[in-house]
């Protein structure tokens, strides 16, 4: 499936769902198994794709403390997990998440030290992704 074929079949069934399900799991194989797919962009795809959904349960509340109370949309990953996920060595995750805040298409927080990854808000009851408002 070419680029430009995912992404109309992932805008798709965003729009159905509001939420990157139809491709879930693919940025991380395709990550992990074929170094061409190991930059910086789809790194972001790949925190967008882990990022909150529906009900959510972890010790971050990452759906109803940051999704609903705050309304951002955030990923609580840490970083040697996204070096299991994607085979990515943890330096170069730490450059990546650096540049991608450096490009304001995420924010890092922390919570009881740990990484908390800010992808997007909610606006106007949508979601809307750092990447869509530059």
């Amino acid at each position: 499936m070419s680029e430009k074929s995912i992404s109309k079949y992932a805008e798709k069934e965003l729009e159905k769902s509001n939420r990157w399900v139809a491709i879930e799991g693919e940025v991380k194989k395709l990550m992990k198994t074929n170094k061409i797919f190991r930059n910086k962009p789809m790194f972001l795809m790949y925190l967008v794709q882990e990022s909150t959904w529906d009900g959510k349960s972890d010790r971050h509340n990452t759906w109803s403390n940051w999704y609903c109370n705050k309304e951002l949309i955030v990923t609580s990953i840490g970083e040697r997990k996204m070096v299991e996920d994607t085979g990515v060595p943890r330096s170069t995750i730490k450059r990546w998440l650096m540049e991608l805040e450096n490009d304001k298409l995420i924010r890092r927080e922390y919570e009881w030290g740990e990484l908390i990854v800010v992808v997007g808000k909610i606006h106007e009851g949508k979601n809307l992704y750092f990447y869509e408002a530059l």
